[in-house]
């Protein structure tokens, strides 16, 4: 029993007559037929007899006649009918014809409930369908589509496929191509991820050909993640392995010269390249010597060559448009961006744009490949880089043409340009699976977005219209922390399914599991150790362990899918305006770039941007105020750098707002502003208590981004904890970690005001936290913490060590976090570094703290550097003391400062020094903290009421008698 679908969308009706279908797909043929009393099977074997015999047209006819008779057949006749048919009509070139007959039958065909050589047949027709997307070069991402739907349907009915003759491998036929096709759309990791599968399969069957194209592939990815080194061992380990074709060899030499003009040495890259091309010439190869002759052009152009670069590149072209018939290629588009990078290198700017239009005129619609003030529509764009290679090329040509002949014309259209490259680069990233393929794009586009700031400042600075400046704020807030929101987002649709715990459960413990093989395959890559190749094979069988679970769960929950696939409204300006007080508060959001900082100064009325220049200097200059920060010591580097960056990060603000909201960028994330000093100094004294610190004159958070603040803030209205706080304090000391003597008094003193649970020592355990957090409105972490910016998701928090436990029993890991909803107003975490980790622009820190914030939580008290546990303990009671008066956060953490360096007798000039008390920052949601219950005080005076109560009634009472 199977059943079809006219067209997608449309409600499934059982089974359709055949004759409907074919009356769709040959409406002359279906109209002509006449019952025949040949079996389908013997007119499939004629069909393919007369395939072999080359009789093309009577091989079609045939087929033809088998699909219209398996109308009365099981599906399975039906689909392999439909297979050989669209055999014959690639034969007879009618390639359109024969992608048109796949599609129409996939889309009829639901693979629910068919039989296993339903799934069979179902299964070739989607890796036909997958290799006519990916040998025409029509459209990759619609080849990844369907060579993923042909993996999925080959494990669904793995058993069935391999008891066949010559059973299908798919290590050998879909992991290669899909690998090669996530490396062209940018996705690198889950590229690796497909190419480590087919070089394990190769080795294991010994096939040393196979070995060198699964470390072809690897190098190009190597490569376009910027990692020549890896890619240059890659190809050389490709060098050394013997006994194989030249033509299989090619691709590793020219792949080696590309490479090896990355990084400068264009001889090597020039010899490799000619020795490629031979040997693809050799054997008669066109296809592979157009990319090839491409390549050698980049190396001329590279040396400024730009006459033997033009010839190369015509010669590419020549080959590749002969070779294909057709300009609409992704291999004709490559051509025709090099040749746009040429032009722009000679400055000719205008021919530069030209160039590219050609480019997008080969792989969108719809487009003059002449007129390049022709823009293209966002809704023909895929997930296809060369697109975004294109469009970000124009826009530099666009800019840098108006600079040339000073004509406000061109700046628009680069404009356009760049907003059409965000639009491309949200395509991307959704099309993107793995989060370190999105952490890539994101610092890509991060480069990219200075250029689209500066052409609306320049237009704003011709036109006077502030639209330009609102378009500058949004562009440099779309990339913000754009991939912890799809983090949010997609654990909250998980929760929102409605699934049933233990499902919700297996896929918490499958993802872990993803995780945790992941990062014991990167340990042992750094390593170099023997087992790395089992160990990332391990790592690829979790991710199709976890990919084939999320799908299953897909289809049996739509309101999963629906969810999961949500993509976040980045906040407009009016929007982030609505989300500051009335109560003189101002955002500032930065943006870092190589050659300017942008800041956009908001209040809840007015907009003011500022562009200061800044060169190499300014990250030095934080670079060097961050030392400062963690060395007392060095008192004369501090004042200067806190100065000095006081200048150029607050001084230019507009508004005197004694409430700052800061949304930083890049490096910017590991400067706590308080620190500041808002005037020069003489150093000398060692009286940090004197020092103009900005914390006496404002009062600061932090957030990561405007869009993300405002989903915080709308996810804090909906958590009801049932109760009010949890404190930790599991380190007692044990010879390796310091005993951390005052954590017993931080928390103790929080639940003497408010109540709650605390747990001490072996009552602390990382089992118990996971279980049970999700029921707090408060938690204080008091603990050891330790960030690895070498691997940010091992970064820990360390929990009670009972004897003979593993690190992960009693290490809090970053991807522990992710599978948490806690519902938690705030977390305060008194631990070391819990703000700290690995940079990636435009991202931000990949911190302990961005676990919390993902893990539900929508405000949160981190630390910046190890700080000290003695000036912590005071600077977290006064902290709690101000929020038990009804402060905001914000404000608590503020006035606990202040308290700490002006009132606190305890501390000397020398423990003022920022490192004691700056570290602590607050990010997120600043509202006060409403506990749930009553404070001391509160219990005191509802005690006395309660006396006062009896008296009265007491009183009472001896008077009515």
């Amino acid at each position: 029993m199977f059943s079809f679908s006219l067209l997608p969308g449309l409600p499934r009706v059982g089974i359709i007559p055949m004759s409907w279908v074919l009356l769709l797909l040959f409406p002359a043929q279906a109209h002509a037929w006449q019952p025949r009393h040949v079996s389908i099977d013997t007119l499939l074997k004629e069909t393919e007899y007369l395939l072999d015999k080359g009789m093309y047209e009577q091989a079609q006819a045939k087929a033809l006649a088998a699909v219209r008779q398996s109308r009365t057949q099981a599906v399975e006749k039906w689909l392999e009918s439909t297979f050989w048919l669209h055999e014959t009509q690639l034969y007879l070139g009618q390639a359109t014809a024969a992608i048109q007959l796949l599609d129409s039958t996939l889309k009829a065909v639901d693979a629910e409930g068919l039989s296993p050589a339903a799934l069979y047949q179902l299964r070739r027709l989607y890796y036909q369908q997958a290799y006519n997307f990916f040998d025409t070069g029509i459209s990759y991402s619609q080849a990844r589509d369907y060579f993923l739907k042909t993996l999925e349907l080959y494990q669904q009915n793995e058993a069935f496929e391999q008891n066949r003759p010559n059973p299908f491998q798919a290590e050998e036929h879909i992991h290669l191509p899909l690998g090669g096709i996530f490396t062209r759309m940018g996705d690198y990791s889950r590229a690796l991820h497909h190419l480590n599968l087919y070089k394990s399969w190769a080795v294991g069957q010994k096939k040393q050909a196979a070995i060198i194209e699964a470390l072809s592939e690897i190098g190009i990815v190597y490569k376009e993640q910027g990692k020549y080194e890896k890619a240059m061992d890659t190809y050389r380990e490709a060098l050394g392995i013997k006994g194989v074709p030249d033509s299989v060899m090619a691709y590793v030499w020219v792949n080696l010269a590309n490479a090896e003009r990355e990084m400068g040495q264009y001889a090597a890259a020039i010899r490799h390249a000619r020795q490629g091309i031979a040997a693809f010439e050799r054997n008669r190869k066109p296809e592979a010597t157009s990319g090839s002759y491409n390549i050698l052009g980049d190396v001329y152009r590279d040396q400024g060559a730009y006459q033997q670069a033009q010839a190369q590149y015509e010669k590419a072209l020549q080959i590749a448009l002969a070779t294909y018939g057709s300009p609409h290629r992704r291999e004709v588009a490559e051509v025709y961006i090099s040749k746009g990078k040429a032009a722009m290198q000679q400055g000719l700017y205008r021919q530069a744009a030209r160039e590219y239009q050609q480019a997008l005129y080969c792989v969108l619609k719809g487009i003059s490949p002449k007129d390049a003030y022709q823009h293209p529509s966002g809704e023909t764009f895929y997930a296809e880089p060369l697109i975004l290679d294109a469009l970000y090329g124009q826009a530099q040509a666009f800019f840098r043409t108006y600079q040339q002949e000073k004509k406000i014309d061109p700046l628009k259209h680069s404009l356009q340009c760049h907003l059409l490259v965000a639009q491309m680069e949200d395509s991307l990233r959704q099309s993107y699976t793995y989060e370190s393929s999105k952490l890539h794009l994101g610092r890509e586009s991060h480069r990219r977005t200075e250029g689209a700031l500066e052409v609306c400042y320049e237009l704003f600075r011709l036109s006077g219209d502030s639209t330009y400046l609102r378009q500058a704020f949004a562009l440099a807030e779309r990339n913000k922390a754009a991939v912890l929101l799809e983090s949010i987002k997609e654990a909250e649709a998980i929760y929102l399914s409605g699934l049933p715990p233990s499902l919700m459960a297996e896929e918490q413990l499958l993802k872990k599991q993803l995780v945790q093989s992941r990062q014991a395959a990167r340990l042992a890559e750094l390593g170099q150790a023997e087992d790395y190749e089992q160990l990332l094979l391990q790592a690829d069988e979790a991710y199709t362990a976890y990919t084939r679970f999320f799908a299953q769960l897909t289809r049996r929950y739509p309101s999963l899918a629906r969810l999961s696939g949500y993509q976040p409204q980045r906040i407009s300006l009016q929007q982030a305006q609505a989300l500051l007080p009335p109560d003189s508060s101002s955002m500032v959001a930065y943006f870092a770039g190589e050659r300017s900082l942008f800041i956009f100064e908001l209040t809840p009325s007015r907009f003011f941007t500022h562009q200061i220049p800044c060169d190499a200097h300014f990250p030095q200059l934080i670079r060097q105020f961050q030392q400062a920060l963690r060395s007392p010591q060095a008192e004369k580097g501090y004042a200067e750098t806190a100065y000095a960056l006081y200048q150029l990060l607050v001084e230019p603000l507009q508004a005197a707002s004694p409430y700052l909201l800061v949304i930083p960028d890049g490096l910017l994330g590991y400067v706590p502003f308080d620190a500041l000093l808002t005037r020069r100094v003489t150093p000398g004294q060692y009286n940090y208590k004197s020092y103009p610190y900005l914390l006496f004159e404002r009062t600061i958070s932090y957030a990561y981004s405007a869009t993300l603040l405002q989903e915080l803030s709308a996810r804090k209205m909906s958590q009801k904890a049932p109760k009010s706080f949890l404190g930790i304090a599991p380190v007692d000391g044990d010879g390796q970690l310091a005993r951390l003597k005052y954590s017993e008094q931080e928390i103790g003193f929080v639940r003497a005001h408010w109540g709650g649970d605390t747990l001490l020592r072996n009552h602390a355990t990382k089992q118990w936290f996971l279980e049970h957090a999700q029921e707090y409105r408060m938690i204080h972490i008091s603990s050891h913490a330790r960030t690895l910016d070498s691997f940010p998701e091992r970064s820990h928090i360390y929990f009670w060590k009972g004897e003979n436990m593993d690190e992960q029993d009693y290490l809090l890991y970053l991807y522990d976090l992710y599978s948490l909803q806690l519902q938690a107003a705030m977390v305060v975490l008194s631990a070391c570094e819990t703000g700290d980790g690995q940079l990636y622009e435009g991202e931000g820190i990949m911190s302990l703290g961005r676990g919390f914030i993902l893990a539900g939580c929508p405000s949160l008290l981190k630390t910046l550097w190890s700080v000290n546990h003695f000036s912590t303990t005071r600077i977290m009671q006064a902290f709690y003391e101000e929020i038990f008066s009804g402060k905001r956060k914000d404000q608590a953490l503020r006035q606990a400062k202040r308290r700490y360096l002006l009132k606190d007798e305890g501390i000397d000039k020398a423990m003022a020094h920022p490192y004691y008390w700056a570290a602590y920052t607050p990010i997120g949601d600043m509202e006060p903290v409403e506990a749930g219950g009553l404070p001391a005080v509160g219990w005191l005076l509802l005690a006395l009421c309660g006396l006062g109560a009896a008296a009265v009634f007491y009183w009472w009472s001896k008077q009515k008698r």
